[in-house]
């Protein structure tokens, strides 16, 4: 994102502070201000998508949460794994995620 300089007739880029250095915390803040305003946050993502909740134990075998689950107009679930930093094995547990969800539908379509 840039910032436009009117008097200059310039642009310069904002500073982008991590959100660690912006003291936002994931769930207390960012899953927060996630859920209170998911259109917007879903717009900002090029997507359309309908909040289902936040903090959803995916399987009864798992202690973990899924921060936010949401849905597509084609049915499609999506999962949203909220992370401050970035670690190789994030996607790991949104995908593990994924497919709890996934083996859970698929479970209750078959009842």
């Amino acid at each position: 994102m840039l910032k436009i300089d009117r008097e200059n007739h310039s642009l310069t880029p904002l500073e982008k502070p991590t959100l660690s250095e912006a003291a936002v915390r994931e769930r207390y803040d960012l899953q927060e201000f996630i859920c209170n305003s998911p259109d917007v946050f879903f717009v900002e993502l090029g997507q359309e998508l309908f909040l289902i909740g936040s903090e959803l134990q995916p399987s009864e075998t798992v202690q973990d949460r899924i921060d936010i689950l949401a849905i597509d107009r084609e049915g499609t679930v999506v999962v949203v794994e909220l992370k401050r930093g970035n670690h190789k094995l994030q996607l790991m547990q949104a995908i593990s995620y994924a497919a709890m969800v996934a083996a859970g539908a698929w479970a209750s379509f078959q009842q």
